[in-house]
């Protein structure tokens, strides 16, 4: 599977993902996918998959271009693509863009600074005096996993209080701390998942995925493909038989991808969802000795940000491709932060 060899571990563009959210979440885009196939000593093989939405002139974008396809729940853009094949992908993806030359602009959002398929992308459009215009990047908080303890690279003190927090809620009864994946990944844990991510905050105001018909089906059909597969992660605490919190991940090659969280409000005293991520962490050597990074999909002021050490930096901006179309985005920077202002989202 190229998710699990891609430069880049991502399951925004596989199609446990793309699929249900093409169905649900923007049932009005039709993301074009972008195939990109070649020849070795196995064989012909997939080196790269990219899903992306034709767009028209805009405030932020004020050419006919291509914009990475992208939801409420695409954590992380760009294009996979598969180790060793960086160079042929980005080369395939320039020669897609200009010809037929319908698109002047390639507009990014949550793309991995250092991504190898861009960065050989620029080197490329640089001869054809096109450029790289940002638009904004922030620390996504993450957590390398480079040796078995890896709890002690949280810290003294959040260790401490959460085995703290731990100890008063088994105080209460009986817990239970669970990993499941595969078949027991479907089904009633996606169930339970959606009850309690919908029973905080998140119900009262209205964006938990049980909020709207549209996302409880994305999430349905997304955790079902991604459980059939065995790339769907549920872990759970629970009290006295009772499950009180949560978290959804998706495991692609060395990277497990949190996605949502949820746990029971009566219980908020003891931090159930902090708990639950703090065991989880704890259990990544025992449950996939291979791993290399925990990824947040959050943003840099999020919760997570205090129980994850790391950071990688993503980047939001568009690929001018060519000279004319670098002068327009250069002249747009000038109006958009009012386009911001006014919900301009292109």
């Amino acid at each position: 599977m190229l998710g699990d060899d891609a430069v880049v571990s991502s399951p925004f563009s596989m199609p446990q993902f793309v699929l249900p959210a093409a169905r649900w979440l923007t049932p009005a885009v039709a993301p074009r996918v972008l195939w990109i196939e070649g020849r070795d000593a196995s064989g012909d093989r997939l080196l790269g998959v990219g899903c992306f939405e034709q767009r028209s002139p805009s405030l932020l974008v004020p050419m006919p271009h291509l914009r990475g396809y992208h939801t409420m729940h695409s954590f992380r853009g760009g294009i996979a693509c598969r180790r060793g094949a960086a160079e042929r992908v980005a080369d395939a993806l320039l020669a897609a863009l200009r010809s037929p030359q319908r698109v002047q602009a390639l507009d990014l959002r949550t793309v991995p600074a250092d991504c190898e398929v861009f960065q050989a992308f620029e080197r490329r459009l640089h001869a054809l005096q096109g450029q790289w215009c940002a638009q904004g990047a922030f620390r996504r908080p993450q957590l390398r996993i480079d040796d078995d303890d890896v709890l002690s690279r949280l810290g003294t003190s959040l260790n401490k209080d959460l085995r703290r927090r731990l100890r008063r809620l088994r105080e209460q009864g009986d817990v239970e701390f669970r990993v499941l994946r595969g078949a027991d990944a479907a089904g009633e844990a996606i169930d339970r998942h959606l009850q309690l991510e919908h029973a905080g905050w998140k119900g009262e105001q209205g964006t938990s995925m049980l909020s709207t018909r549209e996302q409880t089906a994305f999430f349905r059909e997304m955790a079902s493909g991604f459980a059939a597969t065995g790339n769907m992660v549920f872990s759970e605490i629970c009290l006295d038989g009772e499950v009180i919190a949560s978290t959804s991940n998706i495991l692609v090659g060395d990277t497990l991808h949190a996605f949502k969280c949820g746990w029971h409000p009566g219980h908020a005293r003891h931090s159930p969802g902090r708990l639950n991520e703090w065991l989880l962490i704890g259990s990544l050597r025992e449950n996939w000795p291979a791993l290399a990074c925990f990824d947040s999909n959050s943003a840099a002021s999020s919760y997570m940000a205090s129980l994850l050490p790391d950071r990688r930096t993503h980047r939001r901006g568009v690929y001018a491709l060519s000279a004319p179309a670098l002068v327009l985005q250069r002249v747009a920077r000038y109006w958009r932060p009012l386009a911001w202002r006014f919900g301009a989202d292109d």
